[in-house]
Formats: structure tokens, C-alpha cells, sequence
């Protein structure tokens, strides 16, 4: 990208279309500021073979200005694993890039900022998985998307260690919307929704 970029006519019409769907939500007098930005960063993705994924709650500058994908965790992840292009440039959080690298790890991913984290990402540890299995010894795992890949490998790694539950005590990401029906489906059932509760109850009382 050019050090001295200005909106010329070349950078008005290339980025015409897209000023008509971030018109409502930026001023006037500051598109001509965006738009220089906006134009040379996909000319870029084209020079580089990269395609840009975008959280939901991305800006609107990146979300309708620069992103190919769009989407919450999950369907990131998803997405993460169809792309063609060589390089990937999360605009997110660091555990969507992990996920991204894990569903892609044959492309390079890029995080603008190595420092965007995640509370949610930031509650559970690798650390912890092992001292809950410990404590509750048999008792499926069922992670949500926003966790760390330290988190998602040990639950990979746990049920390779559990061949017996092979079926249904299956490793998958999960948005809050899937997990209570897989939960549902995991052995044994019972005990899984007394460990559970008994576990919540031990949090809130502490």
C-alpha cells in the first residue's frame, strides 16, 4: 500500500458500491478519508491471494467495506475450512484465529491484533479441562466455539483416551443454540446432568 493514498476518481468509482451500504452509517465528510483504505486493502487481497473473515461485530467500515465472509464463531470456523485462498486475515478475536488455523492449517492466518481476546475464550483453560475430568472421570466433554485450542486439543485428546464412547461422546464446537440437544444425547445421561448440576452448584456456592 502506498504511504501518500487520496480518494481520486479511481478510488471513488471502485469503491461506489460499497459506499452506498456504508453511506447510512458514515458521514460524508469522512468517506473520503475510508474509502482510500478501503479500495487499496482489496486491491491487496487480490495481489496476495487472501480472503478476509469478518466477525459479525466487526465495524462497518470492515464488515461491508473489506470482509469476504461474514459471520458469528461458528460459521467462521466453518467457512475457515472452504476457502482457496492462501492466506486468511481474521478480523476477530484470537481463539477465531486458532480455530481458523486448526479447520485450515494449511493456509497462513492472520490476526491484526495478537492481543484481541475473548472473555469467554479467557474462562476455561487447558489446565482446567484436565482437573474437571479428574474430578468427574467419564463425564463427556462438549466445548463451545469460543475456546482456546489448548481447550479444544485436550478434548480431542481425552476421547481417544475414552475408545468406549466413541459414538456419542463426540468432540464438536458448539453454539449455545446446539449444545443442550447434543448434551442430550450423551451417555450416560443421568449421570451427566446430576455432575453437571452438582458442578454449577459448587461454582455458585463458591
Amino acid at each position: 500500500m502506498n504511504n501518500q493514498i487520496s480518494f481520486s476518481e479511481e478510488v471513488k468509482s471502485g469503491t461506489a458500491r460499497i459506499y452506498q451500504k456504508l453511506k447510512s452509517s458514515i458521514p460524508d465528510i469522512e468517506w473520503p478519508l475510508i474509502a482510500p483504505y478501503i479500495y487499496e486493502i482489496n486491491k491487496l487481497k487480490k495481489e496476495t491471494n487472501s480472503v478476509i473473515l469478518a466477525h459479525n461485530y466487526q465495524t462497518p467500515q470492515i464488515f461491508h467495506g473489506v470482509a469476504d465472509i461474514i459471520g458469528d464463531s461458528l460459521a467462521l470456523a466453518i467457512e475457515a475450512a472452504k476457502v482457496k485462498e492462501d492466506n486468511i486475515i481474521m478480523c476477530g478475536v484470537h481463539f477465531m484465529a486458532e480455530t481458523a488455523k486448526i479447520m485450515s492449517p494449511e493456509k497462513k492466518v492472520f490476526l491484526p491484533n495478537t492481543k484481541a481476546g475473548c472473555s469467554l475464550a479467557a474462562s476455561i483453560t487447558g489446565q482446567d479441562v484436565i482437573n474437571l475430568k479428574k474430578k468427574y472421570p467419564g463425564i463427556p466433554v462438549v466445548s463451545y466455539v469460543n475456546t482456546t485450542a489448548d481447550v479444544k486439543a485436550l478434548d480431542l485428546l481425552l476421547l481417544w483416551q475414552e475408545p468406549m464412547m466413541d459414538f456419542l461422546h463426540l468432540y464438536l464446537c458448539y453454539q449455545c443454540a446446539r449444545s443442550l440437544p447434543m448434551v442430550l444425547l450423551l451417555p450416560p445421561l443421568r449421570t451427566t446432568l446430576e455432575a453437571g448440576w452438582n458442578w454449577l452448584r459448587e461454582m455458585q456456592v463458591g
